[in-house]
């Protein structure tokens, strides 16, 4: 249960969509706040899977840097949490993964990252599917990236998800998943963006649609931050953004489930 205005809520009382959260992996690596757990240790990988079992989430989207990145193993402790408590599992390909790679040199990242996504996850029976793709989401974009060699150079059959509205009309995108987009005044929960979003994937019902929901926004906390805030409303946020999901959804997802540097984390969150 989720601590919301003095009351526990479960996401499953309110919306028959998937929930999955946003999870960030590199808690305890260099370079990020100290926030109480390191995330490659099992037991705080178990703690946190059992705690979204008790809220109504399905399963985690994991913010992938890749198997030589510093949270490659924290990913996999996740996966191993994620098998024992029921939870869905799956790969958000973060463009941090690809090294400030663009064209050519990018393409051949991805299909190296993807192929090893397919040896490490996609066996999991706990890994997201949707008619029998291997769901894989895709935060940012670098120039020059030919999707379609990309997904022929790795063997097994993905589904394509993009960011926001613009991975519904993308050339290779098999769907999008919204996100969390904080604008002035703190108090404006940008209701609208959601919306439009909505629209968006009603005019592609064919296409995946990860419909977003959020708690508050403040990226204070991070070395990148540029001052940008989103009242959480002591949690009113998270009700209003959670009541916009079409009942017709099948998927939805929550940035983050503890991102603290940003601020938009419902880890421990009391709204």
């Amino acid at each position: 249960m989720l601590p919301i205005l003095g009351k526990s809520i479960k996401f499953t009382d309110y919306t028959t969509a998937k929930v999955l959260a946003h999870w960030m992996p590199w808690w305890g690596t260099s370079g990020h706040i100290k926030i109480g757990y390191n995330s490659a240790d099992q037991s705080a990988c178990d703690a946190q899977a059992a705690a979204m079992v008790a809220m109504g989430i399905a399963g985690i989207n994991v913010d992938y840097y890749g198997p030589d990145s510093a949270s490659a193993l924290a990913c996999l402790r996740m996966l191993d949490a994620c098998e024992r408590n029921g939870l869905l599992f799956s790969i958000c390909v973060d463009q941090g993964a690809i090294n400030n790679l663009t064209g050519s040199a990018a393409i051949a990242e991805y299909i190296r990252v993807l192929k090893f996504c397919s040896e490490a996850f996609f066996t999991s029976a706990a890994y997201l599917q949707d008619a029998g793709r291997y769901v894989v989401n895709f935060f940012g974009e670098p120039a020059g990236v030919n999707w379609t060699q990309v997904r022929a150079g790795t063997a097994a059959k993905l589904a394509l998800v993009f960011e926001e509205s613009g991975g519904f009309t993308h050339a290779e995108s098999d769907g999008a998943f919204g996100w969390i987009n904080p604008t002035t005044p703190a108090s404006n929960i940008n209701l609208s963006d959601i919306q439009a979003f909505t629209t968006t994937a009603a005019a592609n019902p064919n296409k995946i649609s990860f419909y977003p929901f959020y708690s508050g926004f403040d990226d204070s906390m991070a070395s990148w931050g540029k001052g940008r805030f989103m009242s959480r409303r002591l949690g009113q946020t998270l009700l209003d953004t959670l009541a916009l999901i079409p009942k017709t959804a099948k998927y939805a997802l929550i940035p983050t489930w503890n991102d603290f540097e940003e601020g938009s984390a419902i880890e421990y969150s009391q709204g």
